[in-house]
């Protein structure tokens, strides 16, 4: 999305970086036991990923 490399890697670590953080939080207010967590935690990861490749598709699809 950025067409450089040099500011989309660092702008990409720096966005997982976060979510993991956000994830981290998440997991610190929802009291749960130990496996529904990592279930929620890893559906929530699969939904961003989804939603991420899908604007990654359609901007390069808008772009060609």
């Amino acid at each position: 999305m950025t067409r450089h490399t040099r500011m989309a890697m660092p702008l990409s670590v720096l966005l997982a970086g976060l979510s993991q953080l956000a994830g981290r939080a998440l997991r610190g207010h929802l009291q749960l036991p130990y496996w529904p967590t990592q279930w929620i935690e890893a559906a929530s990861y699969l939904i961003l990923t989804l939603v991420l490749i899908g604007v990654t598709y359609l901007t390069i699809r808008r772009r060609a």
